[in-house]
């Protein structure tokens, strides 16, 4: 499983990194179990879940593979000329804190943009990465912090503005020239979609609950064709959708292209 594979590969990292390079090896440790953790717990298609022993397993490796990490800090303890002091953390900082701010957003969405607005949103990460940014020069000693922030926010707002590129290609591909529309998760719902920014993470994303989920991230109905969800992982309407109680909307001939971004 590559999984298992990655885990490894930070395992011998964090076991063989020099003493000088272990703020970045822990830095991409810090990174990588952000990932993990994220895909192991996020709900998944019945076709490619792992299934709770498959989750377990790779739990158990994921604490398995900081024990070289945990082994040389108790070594380096026990040695005056290993203190900590002489190592610059400041990448390790500085990966923690943009894995905090991402993560941090992901748990606010889609709840938090549903109620006041995608739109909102992305001025106010927009604004405040801008206004991080002007006060670098003035708090110098920060100044990677500040960065790292001003940074984590400005590509949030970049990998959420590019996915209605990516949404409306597949959407017009699929309808090939008939009249389509596109629905969106509304709690455990569904809504039509009212603009671009709709079409985005913030928005477009089905109501989580352990390892299921009350709907799809968006369906694509086009007349004359079943009804297909959206997948984030194939950048495609490529699923067949299978609900309780279909999603309806009002078809159009170029629906998503011609949909403002606010």
């Amino acid at each position: 499983m590559t999984v298992l594979t990655i885990i490894l590969c930070i395992f011998l990292l964090l076991l063989f990194v020099p003493k000088r390079g272990y703020p970045w090896a822990i830095a991409v440790t810090f990174a990588t179990y952000a990932w993990i953790c994220w895909i192991i717990s996020r709900p998944l298609p019945i076709s490619d879940d792992w299934g709770d022993f498959d989750r377990f397993i790779i739990s158990v490796a994921l604490c398995v593979g900081v024990v070289p990490a945990l082994f040389r800090l108790l070594l380096g303890l026990r040695k005056v000329e290993s203190s900590p002091a002489e190592i610059d953390w400041t990448p390790t900082k500085a990966s923690s804190l943009f894995i905090l701010i991402w993560g941090f957003a992901w748990l606010l969405t889609p709840e938090f943009p549903a109620l006041v607005g995608a739109a909102l949103c992305v001025a106010v990460a927009l604004l405040l990465s801008a206004v991080i940014f002007a006060i670098v020069r003035l708090m110098p000693r920060h100044q990677v912090l500040l960065v790292t922030s001003g940074t984590a926010l400005i590509t949030g707002v970049i990998a959420i503005v590019i996915w209605p590129f990516a949404v409306v290609a597949a959407a017009e591909k699929k309808a090939d020239g008939r009249p389509y529309c596109i629905v969106v998760a509304d709690g455990s719902d569904y809504r039509t979609a009212n603009n671009l920014l709709d079409l985005t993470p913030l928005i477009m994303r089905g109501r989580e609950s352990g390892k299921s989920a009350a709907n799809f991230h968006g369906q694509l109905l086009t007349l004359g064709d079943v009804n297909r969800n959206w997948s984030y992982e194939h950048r495609d309407f490529s699923d067949k959708s299978s609900d309780h109680k279909p999603p309806h909307c009002t078809a159009s001939t170029g629906f998503a292209r011609n949909l403002a971004w606010f």
